[in-house]
């Protein structure tokens, strides 16, 4: 059996090198007393390639981690716990300036129902997170089998 490991790249630190490279870079093309064209044009080739890979990198660890659907996810608990939340609020006033008792019992019920669906929410949010993958592969393994 031939066994290929896959090669990862850890994310965070590649960003943190591309954006070195990119930000902190000694801009050569404006000294060309003192470097020759052949450096000016290596160092631009280098900044190039390193602004290639942030931009693809970066697209891979999005679509990986599935940001956009999260975001996505996030915003719609969001605006219903918050629309709940002003239900809540009207209902609770309601609930202050009821004096029959059997209307008082009932507007208690929805109130806890209310209190309910947004525990539920909370907890149905943290159970749909995941951990964030910071490796990303640049090569898949393989295994080849011979007899």
């Amino acid at each position: 059996m031939i066994i290929t490991l896959p090669k990862y790249l850890y994310y965070p630190e590649t960003k943190s090198d591309c954006k070195h490279i990119i930000d902190y870079y000694l801009d050569k093309s404006q000294l060309k007393d003192i470097f020759s064209s052949d450096e000016i044009h290596k160092q631009e080739d280098i900044v190039k390639q390193n602004k290639e890979l942030y931009k693809k990198t970066r697209s891979i660890f999005i679509q990986q981690n599935e940001f956009k659907h999260r975001k996505k996810h996030i915003q719609k608990v969001h605006k219903d716990r918050i629309n709940r939340k002003k239900d809540q609020s009207i209902l609770l006033h309601k609930l202050q300036q009821e004096d029959d008792p059997e209307k008082r019992t009932k507007l208690m019920i929805e109130y806890l129902q209310y209190t309910q669906q947004s525990k539920e929410d909370y907890h149905e949010l943290i159970n749909s997170s995941k951990d964030i993958n910071n490796f990303i592969t640049i090569e898949p393994g393989d295994v080849i089998s011979k007899k």
